[in-house]
């Protein structure tokens, strides 16, 4: 009862400050992008995503070490078998990642 009343408390000061708050105006100056003082060109932006695989390498192998760490210490005969499916998915993962795209 009490969450259910301080979310509406919430939600009506939010709406009530959305609504009574003033709003900016637009103008070019504020819808103009701006980067260091210097005008920017518009345009499509070049993103480099070449390491973005090694990104999700570190995680994938990142958290497998971890639950490895902790996981161990519990192997026994119940334990041992979602270990092992664990491991298998994070090195079906690896090799999608690696040969999955050529």
């Amino acid at each position: 009862m009490a969450l259910a009343s301080i979310l509406a408390a919430s939600a009506f000061i939010y709406l009530l400050g959305k609504l009574k708050a003033p709003k900016p105006k637009q103008n070019s100056e504020k819808l103009s992008t701006y980067a260091c003082g210097e005008k920017t060109r518009l345009g499509r932006l070049a993103i480099d995503v070449t390491l973005c695989n090694y990104l999700v390498y570190f995680m994938i192998l990142d958290s497998a070490a971890l639950i490895l760490a902790f996981a161990s210490s519990e192997v026994n005969g119940a334990g041992f078998v979602p270990l092992m499916i664990y491991l298998f998915s994070v090195l079906a993962a690896v090799l999608l990642l690696s040969f999955g795209g050529k």
